[in-house]
């Protein structure tokens, strides 16, 4: 049996498109500043370092970004851990949970990159409040008394939610 900590967190991703493109971004800047600031070595290191050290930030915020989304249920409530901050959704706010086929489609708030999708976003459910690693799957659909969606994945959704103890509907296919 899985536990309730590993069920809850979301379902990992390992692709290195995204470092890889920023540290080609990189080389290529480089290879410009080398171009446009040759016969100037002062404006070279400068316009250099300026280049190493936001690829090092868009780096740190590319790993460790995914890493922070998580999940944690309780008997009253679901809190969802993001980037820089975190929702917590009691259970009272909660009408119905179901367990769907999920593809983000336009985001029109929030943040979107390998790994860690959060925000609001057009989907094939309409529209939402998106929490998850992956662009598209399945996972679980929060449906809100006051109307709005949540859409969560974790690795186990009903080890995840059973504190809640939350009936998970299954939508057909």
């Amino acid at each position: 049996m899985k536990s309730r900590a590993k069920a809850c967190t979301p379902e990992p991703v390992r692709s290195l498109a995204a470092p890889l493109l920023v540290l080609l971004g990189s080389v290529a800047s480089v290879a410009v500043l080398l171009y446009v600031f040759g016969d100037d070595a002062a404006k070279f290191w400068w316009v250099f370092l300026e280049v190493v050290l936001s690829s090092a930030l868009i780096l740190g915020f590319i790993w460790l970004a995914p890493r922070r989304l998580g999940y944690h249920a309780t008997p009253s409530r679901l809190r969802i851990r993001t980037f820089i901050s975190s929702v917590e959704v009691p259970k009272g706010r909660i009408k119905r949970a179901r367990l769907v086929s999920y593809r983000l489609g336009f985001k029109t708030i929030g943040a979107e990159m390998p790994g860690f999708y959060a925000g609001g976003f057009r989907s094939n459910l309409g529209g939402l409040r998106a929490y998850v690693s992956r662009k598209r799957g399945r996972g679980v659909l929060l449906e809100l008394k006051d109307g709005r969606k949540l859409l969560i994945k974790p690795q186990d959704p009903e080890t995840c939610l059973k504190p809640l103890r939350l009936q998970l509907e299954e939508d057909d296919e």
